[in-house]
């Protein structure tokens, strides 16, 4: 149970350095939760995969962003922002475009 706890305060520790846009300890935090055993739901992968691929990005670090980004687009099956039900599923499909701006 304690394993299970701590799996799930890093995730929400994570996304609270990016929503206070502290990149560089958001980045820290991210490469912890996605580190942990057992891996957290695949919704919450993708979520903290396109944000470190941001906090890469904001912390100049350009071309591990893009490589994080990319791992991010992998996460998805082609076409994916355009299935509904899916999308409603993994509500990160909705950022597909924006790290596809970011590769750009």
């Amino acid at each position: 149970q304690i394993i299970e706890v701590i799996r799930r305060r890093s995730y929400t520790l994570a996304m609270c350095h990016v929503s206070d846009k502290n990149f560089a300890a958001a980045m820290e935090s991210i490469a912890d939760a996605l580190a942990k055993t057992p891996p957290h739901d695949p919704w919450q992968v993708q979520e903290l995969t396109f944000w470190l691929g941001v906090a890469q990005m904001q912390e100049k670090n350009y071309s591990e962003a893009v490589a994080t980004l990319k791992k991010f687009l992998a996460l998805f099956p082609p076409g994916a922002f355009k299935l509904p039900s899916y999308a409603k599923q993994f509500p990160a499909t909705a950022k597909i475009p924006e790290a596809e701006i970011l590769i750009g």
